[in-house]
């Protein structure tokens, strides 16, 4: 982290982090959430006080106080929700934008204690389904969420 810094990244999002929470055989023996939170405190320290810590796929109450911001949902895809995964199999932590705003409007009670990021993607423009009123609902989710950042590539973006 410290080299990243130095590479001069001020916002730095790390992924799957619940990896650190799984159980198995540790250095230490201690708790699994213990060494998830004592590992995340370890990159927090690293990275400094002026860094924008994003952790995604990661346990919640371990990683309050260590990073700037929390992933609090599944990833928004381009369909509103896959049929076969999440009627058929009841799913319901799949990719897709109808759990991304059931889930991320069910754990707004984080924001006081860490910045939420619900995922949410409005500006797509390909690879896209969804329809004029699902993309309002992510435009409103991301307002209420205070959230204004996208992953898509910008060729994909439409601002219209």
């Amino acid at each position: 982290m410290k080299k990243v810094r130095r590479w001069g990244y001020s916002y730095i999002k790390l992924d799957f982090l619940h990896g650190g929470a799984l159980p198995g055989r540790r250095h230490l023996d201690i708790p699994r959430e213990a060494a998830y939170r004592a590992g995340l405190k370890a990159l927090r320290e690293a990275m400094g006080e002026y860094a924008l810590f994003l952790a995604c796929g990661a346990p919640i109450l371990p990683s309050l106080g260590l990073c700037d911001a929390l992933r609090i949902g599944p990833d928004v895809a381009g369909d509103w929700e896959n049929t076969r995964d999440a009627v058929l199999l009841y799913n319901s932590t799949i990719p897709g934008t109808k759990n991304a705003i059931r889930t991320s409007i069910h754990r707004r009670w984080l924001d006081p204690l860490v910045q939420t990021d619900p995922d949410v993607v409005y500006f797509r423009s390909l690879e896209c389904s969804l329809n004029d009123e699902q993309k309002s609902l992510l435009q409103d989710l991301a307002l209420v969420c205070n959230f204004n950042a996208t992953s898509d590539l910008p060729q994909w973006l439409n601002f219209r």
